[in-house]
């Protein structure tokens, strides 16, 4: 499924349950109850029913369900074309999208491992 930022841009893929980014790499993934993770099992938001990640801008802690396995190939070849976005709902002043204001949030495993050479 593609996931798309607020202003209707291509920004992400969902092969369930695993999340990537526009340019192939894993950076997260959805639970059953269409719950995001990132990479170290934190919190994102949700995927909404107009294919956008949308978080409350005050997150109450969840509890965090085990991650999936790891992906077989952690990089995938995004399909060169994309349809086109859904109509976009608005929502209240207290919901961010996440691809668009946030997408530090998401990152790709690489950006992960030199986590620890930044500390």
């Amino acid at each position: 499924m593609h996931l798309y930022t607020t202003r209707g841009e291509f920004a992400a893929l969902l092969i369930f349950p695993y999340l990537f980014s526009r340019d192939g790499d894993w950076i997260g993934w959805v639970s059953d109850e269409r719950d995001v993770f990132n990479l170290e099992g934190g919190y994102v938001g949700w995927v909404s029913h107009d294919r956008r990640i949308l978080r409350r801008a005050t997150v109450q802690p969840r509890i965090i369900p085990p991650p999936p396995s790891k992906p077989e190939e952690p990089r995938v070849r995004v399909p060169a074309t994309t349809p086109l976005p859904p109509l976009m709902a608005e929502y209240s002043h207290d919901v961010i999208d996440v691809l668009e204001d946030m997408p530090e949030l998401l990152h790709s495993g690489d950006r992960s491992e030199l986590q620890s050479d930044m500390d």
